[in-house]
């Protein structure tokens, strides 16, 4: 076996006397990321804080953007994407510069299917009673692959007539908290996760 070592070729001599071993290398398992995902209805105490939240919501409706002149004298692009969580809670989240050109068009492409979103990092203020705002550090998923989206998918569709029902009660006044009124009852994630976890899982 010949290689190159310090531009000087030399060479390996295997025979029967030597031992070669295959060295097994322990890699430790990739951990998801661990976010701190808070309720709408327990957003309360960070409002007008430093705390930057996680929320996991399903989008529901935009605004057109538009240019707002900030404190500084400066312009900026902000487009308001109103959300919506478990808690048929909604919230109005502005969404500033860049994210209106990647994050929020994306968003609008997909309005009507209400995505799920998870946004990090967000600040919450008391604008409008409560609101949502994001900040340059911020970051944002469209449908994520975790498990507690794929529970609000679950419960989206099991109360689509619902949220469809809120959705036409807020259109102008978006930012009410609505406590909504249905006929079909509402299905609780809790009862979604455990049936989640009664599904035996798929072999390959």
């Amino acid at each position: 076996m010949n290689f190159e070592c310090f531009h000087e070729i030399a060479q390996w001599i295997i025979n029967s006397r030597t031992i070669v071993e295959n060295i097994e290398y322990e890699e430790s398992p990739l951990k998801p990321p661990d976010y701190n995902i808070i309720p709408f209805n327990q957003l309360d105490i960070y409002k007008d804080t430093d705390a930057e939240v996680d929320i996991l919501a399903i989008a529901m409706m935009t605004n057109a953007p538009r240019q707002v002149n900030t404190s500084h004298g400066m312009k900026s692009l902000v487009q308001d994407i109103y959300v919506i969580d478990s808690s048929l809670k909604v919230l109005r989240l502005a969404m500033w510069n860049k994210f209106v050109h990647d994050e929020c068009s994306e968003i609008c492409n997909i309005i009507m299917e209400k995505p799920i979103v998870l946004a990090t990092k967000i600040r919450v203020s008391s604008y409008n009673g409560l609101s949502l705002s994001s900040r340059p550090t911020s970051v944002f998923t469209i449908e994520p692959f975790l498990a507690s989206a794929i529970s609000l998918r679950a419960w989206a569709t099991e109360n689509n007539l619902l949220l469809e029902e809120t959705i036409a009660k807020n259109l102008d006044r978006p930012v009410a908290s609505t406590s909504g009124s249905s006929t079909d009852p509402l299905v609780k994630i809790s009862e979604i996760v455990e049936t989640l976890k009664s599904i035996p899982a798929m072999t390959v």
